[in-house]
């Protein structure tokens, strides 16, 4: 198991301080609640940019590669994840999916080569 590094972080923190700066954006600039909008930017950060992050790790890719193609396994892999634990009787439910996300990124690290 090897952790990622600083310099393997700072893509996340530069993508989850844009997305909270939209956020602000629209709190600011629409009549929208600041409660949906951070919500927003933190569902959007924890489901489609962390595991798929985490997991493109694992790959020899340049930062906005591991980036892109990391929401793309997000968006296919959680979901999968989902319908197959639902399939199996777990209902999907906010629980469920947080321990979905938390369970592609440790393995993600503990399976870490590099």
């Amino acid at each position: 198991m090897k952790l990622p590094t600083k310099e393997e972080l700072k893509p996340l923190a530069w993508i989850a301080g844009g997305l909270f700066a939209l956020a602000l954006a629209g709190v600011l600039f629409t009549d929208t609640s600041a409660t949906g909008m951070f919500s927003l930017a933190f569902a959007i950060f924890a489901y489609l940019v962390a595991p798929g992050y985490f997991v493109m790790l694992n790959f020899n890719f340049d930062t906005l590669e591991r980036v892109i193609l990391g929401m793309v396994v997000s968006a296919a892999v959680i979901p999968a994840i989902l319908y197959t634990a639902n399939l199996f009787g777990l209902a999907i439910s906010r629980l469920n999916v947080i321990i979905a996300i938390l369970l592609v990124i440790v393995l993600a690290v503990v399976y870490r080569k590099e």
